[in-house]
């Protein structure tokens, strides 16, 4: 099988995987087949082979053609010459690296976990893009795992097909929603999740390195009546946010762990304060906003003018004067002011007198 292989195949012991380019000549997309070791994985691989073929079609049919990035397009399989080894043929994007499937990375190379958080936010968004993709057309995965995740260290592509079903409820899908979370945790952790709920100090740590992923988590991991969808999952994946410089993504503190006590106090609370919110909507409820606008009194951008009277006695007798002669220099202008303000003049008059009377 070697003619298959464009750079060095990957192998977990009972699969050995080859990437190539695409054999349709497109420059965007690869090619991985998958290739069994032993007659009962072969045939285990053959009946793979036949769910993925079904899954692509009902995708294909509801997207017109247009196939997802994040999801791996069935292409075909292949039977070796002695009939006990068989081929399954996966097409996706090529991407910007060197693609390979992460579980036999990691035994290979474990300290390529945990992966940055910025490719922790892109493995989100593809691996729920692509489960949203499968519920649309009646079908779940049944297997998200590192085994089922093909990585170039920038995109992901969900790649196996071992456990595909039908779905036509929806019933299955929370399944999926909660193996992706247990993956993220997975890759952002550097170890795999212990239980089948988010303690509350892995969350924060979480939150701590990309804002957002710790409760995106818990809410996948919640009980099956209450967890969001796939759809939903992808939405809070594209809102995630990487927290730069964070000393706790470097060197995570020491942390205390809440007691079984407290956690059930917590949620408690929890609980009082969303229906205490609900009552306090429902009795009080916002008032609509007004279609009509509020009147507003109009403002003169002028301030009105102040009358010489007003002047003397505000600012004294040297401001009167200043203003008075500034009045005079315009002769239209002093001449409606004195001939409409007799009165001032008058008071100018004996202001004069007794200014000169203290003088003399």
């Amino acid at each position: 099988m070697t003619e298959y292989a464009t750079g060095t195949p990957q192998g977990d012991g009972r699969y050995r995987y080859f990437f190539r380019d695409d054999s349709s000549g497109d420059t965007q997309r690869v090619e991985v087949l998958i290739e069994a070791v032993d007659p009962q994985t072969a045939e285990q691989l053959a009946a793979e082979a036949a769910l993925a073929e079904q899954a692509t079609e009902a995708v294909m049919n509801e997207t017109g053609g247009r196939f997802p990035h994040s999801l791996a397009e069935y292409v075909g399989t292949r039977t070796g010459t002695n009939g006990a080894q068989s081929t399954l043929v996966l097409r996706m994007p090529k991407g910007r690296g060197q693609p390979f499937f992460l579980e036999p990375k990691i035994q290979q190379t474990p300290g390529i976990l945990p992966v940055p958080p910025k490719a922790v936010r892109k493995i989100a968004i593809d691996i729920y893009e692509a489960l949203t993709v499968l519920h649309s057309v009646g079908y779940v995965h049944g297997a998200v795992n590192t085994e089922s995740l093909v990585w170039n260290r920038r995109e992901a592509v969900l790649a196996r097909y071992r456990r595909m079903a039908s779905d036509p409820d929806g019933r299955q899908g929370a399944i999926d929603v909660a193996d992706a979370a247990r993956l993220l945790y997975h890759v952002a952790i550097g170890r795999p999740l212990n239980g089948d709920t988010l303690p509350p100090g892995d969350q924060r740590e979480l939150n701590s390195r990309l804002f957002g992923l710790g409760d995106l988590i818990a809410a996948a991991l919640d009980q099956q009546e209450r967890r969001i969808s796939a759809s939903e999952a992808w939405a809070r994946a594209s809102r995630l946010v990487p927290v730069e410089n964070s000393t706790a993504a470097a060197t995570p503190a020491e942390r205390r762990e809440d007691s079984p006590e407290e956690a059930e106090a917590r949620h408690r609370f929890r609980a009082i304060r969303t229906r205490h919110e609900d009552i306090r909507r429902r009795r009080y409820p916002p008032a609509p906003p007004s279609a009509e606008p509020r009147w507003t009194p109009p403002v003169s951008e002028e301030l009105p003018s102040r009358s010489l009277g007003r002047v003397l006695l505000d600012e004294g007798i040297g401001a009167f004067a200043r203003r008075l002669l500034g009045r005079i220099g315009k002769p239209a202008a002093a001449a409606s002011r004195l001939v409409n303000g007799k009165a001032a003049v008058l008071l100018l008059v004996i202001v004069l007198v007794v200014l000169l009377g203290r003088i003399l």
